[in-house]
């Protein structure tokens, strides 16, 4: 098996109510794998994901060691999930399209992450793009991004759309906040 001598390692970090697809989208990225059954995140689970990508500022390619932080969005792991944010360079926000609620819930995940890590990088992904029954427009979802200064993103952790797209704009935005030698 061959190493991967890394440049950087970055810590993102994926919160959003229970359901939304944040497992669905760590293993599809991470994995290429896709779970059909639900697989409740117990605390938090870990992934890593090694990746060569071109620092936007340098025009060099980098290898990144991504981890990535899989946190459980029940209720019940409120009290544990912020010690799990340490150290993250990034947070992705997942909330499922075609459930109102989990993004009506967006604003309850943005405070959250920000009291704890308030310059951190956050992406909102609406996931479950494939799922007919949609409840929140693009619009919607972008206006409210916009409102917050995030970026946003639509996925299919299922049919694998614009995960990949996420998970490189992550990495190239936090290339980009590293201080660059002289």
């Amino acid at each position: 098996m061959e190493t991967f001598d890394s440049d950087y390692v970055f810590k993102i970090v994926a919160v959003g109510n229970g359901g939304t697809g944040k497992t669905s989208c760590f293993r599809r990225f991470a994995l290429n794998k896709f779970e059909t059954s639900y697989l409740m995140t117990l605390g938090v689970d870990f992934t890593t994901k090694d990746m060569i990508i071109v620092d936007p500022t340098s025009g060099e390619e980098k290898k990144i060691k991504l981890v990535l932080a899989d946190t459980a969005g029940q209720e019940y792991y409120s009290s544990i999930r912020p010690s799990y944010y340490m150290g993250a360079q990034g947070c992705v926000i997942v909330f499922d399209l075609s459930n109102k609620t989990s993004y009506e819930s967006l604003i309850k995940w943005i405070k959250e992450i920000k009291t704890h890590l308030p310059n951190i990088l956050i992406a909102i992904i609406g996931n479950k793009v494939d799922l007919p029954g949609r409840r929140v427009t693009k619009e919607e979802g972008e206006s409210f991004a916009k409102e917050h200064d995030v970026a946003y993103f639509e996925t299919s952790a299922k049919e694998g759309t614009g995960i990949d797209i996420v998970f490189n704009h992550m990495t190239s935005e936090i290339l980009k906040k590293i201080p660059k030698k002289k």
